[in-house]
């Protein structure tokens, strides 16, 4: 979800069911039961933004998370 308002806020948020694998994500073939799914993301743990620093807000098929967030 992606939201403006009249005042000059931005903000994202990330909605929806994410499951939480153990292994990560993977682009491999997966084999075994290391990636099966344990469960999901709390809705307050999903990506999110408030008039971030750089002033805009990218969601267009852009990872949303940075390398160090659990979340990817």
């Amino acid at each position: 979800m992606v939201y403006s308002d009249d005042q000059g806020h931005i903000a994202y948020h990330a909605v929806g069911r994410v499951p939480i694998r153990a292994g990560g994500l993977q682009g491999a073939p997966i084999q075994g039961t290391t990636h099966e799914w344990q469960g999901y993301i709390p809705s307050t743990r999903c990506p999110n933004a408030f008039d971030p620093p750089s002033g805009f807000l990218a969601t267009a098929n852009a990872r949303v998370t940075t390398d160090k967030s659990p979340i990817r």
